[in-house]
């Protein structure tokens, strides 16, 4: 008998769901629950949860041996009478580490299965919500497809976030980079943290003293006050700590969203920076149809699931810096646009 979940059921459900599996398991709501969380509901039996292959070796321990199915392998847990389905699938796409939903109702992204079934289609009565759920899904599938393709035409090399022993000069380091390659910008940051040692001393610097070691940058007047500044700010509003929000980042000078963006991703935290390199790639992949980066951003992170944010950025600017030639890129750009949904 087909068993109707209603959102107390869910609720219910997905709070003994985080209970019973183990904090190292990483999962995601998948397809058919998801429909119910975004409020449209549906009759079924059973609703799935995504895992990966070392998550559902985790949870056999106490569940018993995976099952083989079409696209890879599952284990059922029944729960309030509902058969939860753990499965981990091997379609290349489902493979990726998800976050572990600690609120489930934080969940911005619906994803519906591949093989979603034609019978629970037919049951749903919202058909044209379903109908843009289906196009979303399909989008971000190619999304993802040419984000994991793009990587491969990039080679990798230090960007001007890395490897700094400061958090503090990483957030330096990413201003000065704004319109500047980033191998000048690791030069100058070199010979600039050299000089002042700690935050205390660059916030005590002489703009011009800043001005002459930066000078090899673009927009080095204006980088030279908006450095001391920001390190003034540091020590007086943060105790000499970097904040890791992006609304704090973005009141201290020359730190806009971009430049917080790249800084939050680089200690961890999901974030795009849109930057040239993105915003063109962005462009030419059809992942956005705006110009301006903050719409950008927002377009990214509707279609990239949030465990992939932190990639993007990272992908587009090794693809730019190491191809050069427009003709190479444009090459590209239409292989990667003819891939289907």
């Amino acid at each position: 008998m087909v068993k109707k979940i209603d959102d107390s059921l869910t609720i219910k459900i997905l709070k003994e769901l985080q209970t019973i599996i183990p904090e190292k398991v990483s999962w995601r709501l998948d397809g058919d629950v998801n429909l119910v969380v975004q409020g449209v509901l549906v009759d079924l039996e059973y609703f799935d949860i995504t895992t990966d292959q070392e998550g559902l070796e985790i949870l056999s321990e106490t569940y018993g041996p995976a099952k083989s199915k079409q696209h890879g392998k599952y284990i059922l847990i029944t729960i309030q009478g509902v058969q939860i389905e753990v499965a981990a699938y091997d379609d290349g796409l489902n493979l990726l580490k998800f976050a572990k939903p600690h609120v489930w109702f934080e969940l911005q992204l619906t994803i519906l299965p591949l093989n979603w079934a034609k019978v629970f289609y037919e049951k749903i009565p919202n058909q044209e919500r379903i109908d843009l759920l289906f196009a979303h899904k399909k989008r971000q599938r190619l999304a993802l497809r040419q984000l994991k393709e793009l990587a491969k035409y990039g080679e990798p090399e230090r960007l001007a976030a890395d490897d700094w022993a400061e958090r503090w000069q990483t957030l330096i380091a990413i201003l000065m980079s704004a319109r500047t390659r980033d191998d000048v910008t690791i030069g100058v940051g070199e010979e600039l943290f050299a000089k002042y040692q700690t935050l205390d001393e660059l916030a005590n610097a002489k703009v011009t003293d800043i001005t002459k070691i930066i000078k090899s940058i673009n927009y080095y007047q204006n980088k030279a006050e908006h450095i001391q500044q920001t390190a003034r700010l540091l020590v007086d509003n943060f105790f000499g700590r970097v904040p890791e929000t992006i609304e704090e980042l973005v009141t201290l000078p020359g730190v806009g969203r971009k430049t917080a963006n790249v800084f939050l991703a680089t200690y961890g935290h999901p974030a795009i920076g849109v930057d040239t390199h993105v915003q063109q790639v962005a462009k030419n992949l059809k992942w956005s149809t705006k110009e301006d980066p903050d719409g950008i951003e927002q377009d990214l992170k509707n279609i990239f699931p949030r465990v992939k944010w932190r990639d993007v950025n990272t992908t587009c600017v090794l693809f730019g810096r190491t191809n050069q030639s427009p003709a190479k890129k444009e090459e590209i750009y239409e292989m990667l646009n003819s891939y289907a949904p």
